[in-house]
């Protein structure tokens, strides 16, 4: 007969081994439960795949002759540098500077949605400069062949704000829609204006073709429009670099831009909308080229809306980025730019505008040569060389960059960029009314400017993080006292003041 502590003993003994063998039970079953969700999840992303290719060959027209997909016979490499300029990006982008911009083209129709998806998913491998994700290396920050593409989706917010690549598959631009218009916005380390505006003409030479097949014949379709050097990015800036005499850059503080701020500094917009034969036939008429005129138009808004035409404290110092791909005899999608500044003191009282546009033509002529950007390349790719400058590891190299970087933004008093025109191939004419650039602005450069035109409309964007609407009223003023017909267009941002 069992004592009383063995038939406890026993009792225990087998409700662990009941336990054991429940939990046993329990896991198999769990097992069983996730081995079915993993077949079921294979087959719906079998399913979703094929019925993805299905409807994208029913998008492009299928045997109806619509554009097909090509092969792209220079695969991107697995990695490549940041340019010479692009290094200084990552490191001083945050909340108070994007260094984004934005690139639009306004089309004729809606756009459509899945069509725009099909068009990037095509276009993008042939744009190495934009099929990558950033990379931090021991050293310096590279960029990283990024595979797939980002999804397209509906504008929903202000323009220019940061790209968080954790958010978007790791790219550093994204593609939107707003009724007809399609945007390209990038961060600034991709590429420049330039290349930025290949790729996105590339995109809706794409789309279009999507959009109206029977319009395009056979030899446009097996076209790759406007992307013969897209897998291009050799860094311009070391194969243009020459060793010169070093030169001084140092430049004196600038007058800055102050006022109250939009809330949470949000962008607000305005575009000044001009006939492109009009402003070209009125800038050769009077011997000047757009570039200068618009620059005169925005130092004589500062001039009487900022300094109430009296001399500056600091000089107002507006500054001009410069494509050098024409300088140099480079075709790279990578940034390859540099800049002047136009410096202004207004020292003399009561100065009239064709002043001020005489001492601005007078200082673009004075800056604006291939010697003057070789020995501006030569500086920054030389100082680059040094071994000294190679060791030293990232942290203490983004130290110095924002160092030098805080220094020399305080040369600057805003900025403005003509990114110039956009012409089409014959077939694509009719679908396109217009383009406009958006620059984003930054805590010193709280203004900005931008002029770009296709299809007979030139647009001078402003954007800006002043609540006050000054300079871009009397900008529009001085237009509109030379002759010129504006329309004016707004996000609305304290648009009643304009």
């Amino acid at each position: 007969m069992e004592t009383a502590p063995a038939t406890k003993a026993k009792a225990r003994a087998e409700d662990k081994a009941r336990r054991k063998a429940e939990k046993s039970e329990a896991k198999a079953e769990n097992r069983a439960r996730k081995d079915a969700a993993r077949l079921d999840e294979s087959v719906r992303k079998d399913a979703k795949q094929q019925a993805r290719a299905e409807r994208k060959a029913a998008l492009r027209g299928g045997a109806a002759g619509g554009p097909t997909r090509m092969p792209v016979k220079n695969q991107p490499r697995h990695w490549h540098r940041l340019d010479n300029n692009a290094n200084i990006f990552p490191v001083i982008t945050g909340k108070k500077g994007s260094n984004v911009y934005r690139i639009s083209i306004n089309l004729r129709q809606p756009v459509a949605p899945e069509l725009l998806q099909c068009a990037l998913e095509e276009a993008l491998p042939w744009f190495a400069a934009f099929q990558v994700k950033l990379r931090r290396g021991m050293f310096w920050f590279y960029l990283e062949h990024n595979p797939g593409a980002p999804k397209v989706h509906e504008e929903d917010d202000y323009p220019c704000k940061p790209i968080n690549p954790h958010q978007n598959e790791d790219f550093l631009f994204h593609i939107s829609y707003f009724e007809s218009r399609i945007n390209l916005e990038a961060f600034h380390a991709l590429s420049d204006g330039a290349g930025a505006v290949q790729f996105l003409q590339a995109l809706c030479c794409r789309y279009l073709m999507l959009a109206h097949p029977a319009a395009f014949s056979e030899e446009d379709k097996a076209r790759r429009w406007f992307a013969e050097n897209a897998a291009n990015t050799e860094d311009g800036y070391v194969q243009s670099y020459t060793p010169t005499k070093k030169a001084n850059y140092n430049l004196p503080r600038a007058w800055r831009l102050r006022g109250e701020r939009n809330l949470l500094d949000n962008l607000s917009v305005v575009h000044a909308h001009l006939r492109l034969e009009e402003i070209l036939a009125f800038c050769r008429g009077r011997g000047m080229s757009v570039t200068h005129y618009f620059t005169a138009c925005i130092a004589w808004a500062l001039y009487t809306q900022q300094l109430n035409q009296k001399p500056a404290r600091h000089p107002v110092s507006i500054f001009v980025p410069v494509d050098l791909r024409s300088y140099f005899d480079s075709s790279t999608t990578l940034n390859f730019f540099s800049n002047i500044y136009i410096t202004l003191g207004y020292e003399k009282p009561g100065l009239s505008f064709e002043d001020i546009l005489a001492e601005v033509k007078r200082q673009f002529e004075e800056k604006l040569n291939r010697e003057a950007m070789q020995q501006k390349i030569s500086y920054t790719v030389g100082s680059g060389y040094s071994l000294a400058v190679r060791m030293v590891p990232l942290p203490l190299k983004n130290l110095a960059l924002r160092i030098i970087y805080g220094r020399a933004a305080k040369a600057s008093t805003m900025g403005f960029s003509n990114v110039g025109s956009l012409a089409w191939p014959p077939a694509f004419e009719p679908y396109v009314a217009g383009a406009s650039v958006l620059l984003s602005t930054s805590r010193r450069e709280v203004f900005k400017v931008a002029a770009f035109g296709t299809a007979g409309v030139l647009s001078l964007s402003f954007t800006s993080t002043l609540r006050s609407m000054a300079l871009q009223r009397e900008i529009v003023r001085r237009l509109s006292a030379d002759g010129l017909n504006v329309t004016i267009e707004s996000n609305g941002v304290d648009y009643a003041s304009l």
